[in-house]
């Protein structure tokens, strides 16, 4: 919500996509509220085009390479994570053509790794 109030021309030109894997009832409730906050942003900020784009679910490893090769910058903001391989799949989604930002949190795994 801040970026797009702050960066207005930020808005035709980026979108969110969030991955969310859920677990057990606790995951069911969080992916509900987050669906309606992303719902609340694409309604805002959206003009008939998603900002937000909630998925759900695990995915092969050729949707992962395609949506990462897609993407310009990989953001993790996990706070209790083991070994993600998410940011090194971004590298390697990004071999060729050598571009592309990670940021992770300090809190995962591979952060000591990347930095």
């Amino acid at each position: 919500d801040r970026l797009l109030t702050e960066c207005p021309q930020h808005m035709r030109s980026a979108v969110l996509l969030q991955y969310v894997f859920v677990k057990d009832d606790k995951g069911s409730l969080l992916l509900q509220e987050l669906r309606r906050m992303a719902g609340d942003t694409n309604r805002l900020y959206g003009n008939g085009n998603p900002v937000v784009v909630v998925e759900e679910g695990d995915r092969n490893l050729n949707s992962i390479l395609g949506v990462l090769k897609a993407a310009d910058v990989y953001l993790d903001t996990s706070i209790n994570d083991g070994l993600n391989l998410h940011p090194w799949l971004f590298c390697t989604a990004h071999s060729q053509d050598m571009r592309g930002s990670i940021i992770v949190s300090e809190f995962i795994g591979a952060a000591n790794f990347l930095t």
